[in-house]
């Protein structure tokens, strides 16, 4: 099977050894129920479509893969640092709760990926609803790209869309590695269209900068189409 030396499509820099080897440990043995396995998970592209039944992917099948996807490497971890995410943000989110990382290679479809040994890297984490339940697998770049696995995320960060927070407006982050590096606070949005409905009743948006701002008013404007009742029954 192939392998990738830049799993999640960072610059290389030199390992630097040290704590940071602990963090790989940390996230190469962590289970799903919270115990250590010695079990290192490995990535098997082959099977992920054998696994999309008519019904789709429920959350423990995505769970279960998500846990098959390899870890980062040491490298990557140390880039991701030099981009300014502390190491504790890799496999803890706001509250304090485990939410690690991965990468694979995956293909651009848009705001929709497939996993493919001919792909690209991407890190991959969990994309969660504002019910706080795992409805998908989200992959972003450092070339800016972000789409989720099975279209069902309209914003990556989903859960923090309701849920009680410190303050009462909601940060929209330009990149996955933003939201990151900000310990997975606020959101990041995938389909502009689909996530008009689900930031609708959030309170204000804080924007990263007034440019920024200004791409979410046109991204999240929403004009229907109005038609008259009477011009329809006479076209009818």
């Amino acid at each position: 099977m192939a392998t990738c030396e830049n799993p999640a499509g960072l610059p290389s820099v030199m390992a630097s050894g040290g704590a940071d080897y602990d963090l790989r440990f940390a996230i190469e043995n962590q289970t799903v129920d919270g115990n250590f396995d010695s079990a290192v998970v490995s990535c098997c592209q082959d099977v992920w479509q054998d696994r999309i039944g008519e019904n789709g992917i429920g959350g423990d099948e995505l769970a279960f893969t998500y846990a098959e996807l390899k870890i980062p490497k040491q490298a990557q971890i140390d880039a991701l640092i030099a981009l300014g995410i502390e190491p504790a943000a890799m496999i803890r989110d706001w509250r304090g709760l485990w939410s690690d990382i991965r990468t694979s290679l995956v293909e651009w479809q848009g705001n929709r990926f497939e996993f493919s040994l001919d792909g690209r890297p991407a890190l991959i984490v969990k994309a969660f609803d504002e019910a706080g339940d795992l409805i998908d697998l989200c992959a972003f770049d450092s070339k800016g790209r972000i789409g989720t696995w099975l279209g069902n995320a309209s914003v990556l960060g989903g859960e923090n869309v309701l849920s009680p927070r410190m303050a009462d407006s909601l940060t929209v982050h330009k990149t996955g590695f933003d939201w990151l590096k900000d310990y997975r606070r606020g959101v990041v949005i995938v389909s502009p269209t689909r996530a008009r409905v689900a930031l609708e009743c959030c309170g204000p948006l804080v924007a990263a900068d007034f440019g920024h701002a200004r791409e979410l008013r046109a991204m999240l404007r929403h004009e229907p189409r109005v038609i008259v009742a009477q011009n329809r029954r006479a076209a009818a």
